[in-house]
């Protein structure tokens, strides 16, 4: 087991690095990113089940308190949020940080992902609105710069929150697929949740979720949907935090 984590890391730091590195194309980028999210579930997986063939006490349940951009803070909340649940965090959002609630591996793998898609997502929604700023000032050439600017941050919003969900649903599908292999599998993940759902609710028994906010420009929203959907797990192209105990 133990060579075999040291592999899985390797493998997933490997994979963060070619995400993170400016000179990797986007859609490899994503890929590789992704790809890194699914080894981190099996990881996770071979960890619990390691644990508890040898007796030993399940991984401690934590809090993350993401501590997001004032400017950009709301925005980065709605993408991220589907992401950390995809994941299998709960969530919920308080003085407009995204506060997570997971095992321990969980925290620190959300944590080193989120980075990683933060960037490919502003890489890809600068793209994106840069493109639909000369656009809007072609069709409207009587619009000041201040209407074109404000419409097109309008429109990169909503990139934003389609491209979270679009790498949130496959997460979620390799995640299933992973449940799916053997019943073992799912009886390692659904104990987890079950935990991670018990310390949510004893910590914040009168809150809700996470409010999921309207979409203004649904094509806006699409075409990042279909970006962040470019984050295919297994894919065969890819060659400010503070945490707390919870009792769980």
């Amino acid at each position: 087991m133990a060579e075999r984590e040291r592999d899985y890391k390797k493998v997933i730091r490997n994979l963060l690095a070619k995400a993170e590195h400016p000179n990797t194309p986007r859609a490899e980028a994503e890929a590789a990113a992704a790809k890194a999210a699914e080894l981190m579930i099996r990881l996770g997986i071979d960890q619990a089940t390691a644990r508890e063939e040898a007796g030993k006490r399940p991984e401690d349940v934590e809090m993350l308190r993401l501590k997001l951009q004032d400017d950009h803070g709301t925005v980065l909340l709605q993408a991220f949020n589907p992401i950390a649940k995809a994941m299998g965090a709960e969530t919920i959002a308080i003085d407009g940080d995204l506060i997570m609630v997971g095992t321990v591996s969980l925290l620190n793998n959300l944590d080193m992902i989120l980075k990683v898609v933060e960037i490919q997502m502003y890489g890809a929604a600068n793209a994106a609105g840069e493109e639909y700023f000369a656009k809007l000032k072609k069709q409207h050439p009587t619009w000041s710069e201040d209407r074109i600017g404000d419409t097109t941050d309008s429109w990169v919003w909503d990139f934003f929150r389609g491209y979270g969900e679009g790498v949130a649903e496959k997460i979620r599908s390799k995640r299933q697929m992973i449940i799916d292999e053997s019943p073992s599998n799912a009886l390692v993940l659904r104990k987890d949740d079950v935990r991670i759902k018990d310390a949510y609710n004893k910590q914040f028994p009168s809150r809700g979720s996470v409010r999921v906010r309207a979409i203004h420009d649904n094509s806006a929203y699409s075409r990042g949907h279909a970006a962040g959907r470019k984050a295919d797990l297994g894919d065969g192209h890819v060659a400010g935090r503070t945490a707390g105990m919870l009792n769980g």
